[in-house]
């Protein structure tokens, strides 16, 4: 994302297909220690309590999914999702 602004994703359906469902979430293991906030390219990872993914900047790259330490980060089935 070159611009000023986070990156804008849209999920749709061709045919009346479903669009996937978003691909990674935290759960209630997350410690909120920030490591998934630094390698989120797209800054869509909301410090909270909790850290959120907001799934309209998730670029799904899985970099966070790749550095959790207590593996508080989901990524669904997409073969089933």
């Amino acid at each position: 994302d070159l611009g000023p602004t986070n990156i804008m994703r849209l999920r749709f359906g061709f045919g009346g297909v479903e669009p996937r469902p978003i691909r990674y979430s935290i759960n209630d293991e997350c410690d909120s220690c920030g490591e998934c906030v630094e390698v989120c390219t797209v800054e869509a990872i909301i410090s909270e309590d909790q850290n959120v993914i907001d799934p309209k900047h998730c670029l799904e790259c899985g970099a966070c999914y790749d550095v959790c330490p207590v593996n508080a980060i989901q990524k669904s089935d997409s073969a089933n999702a």
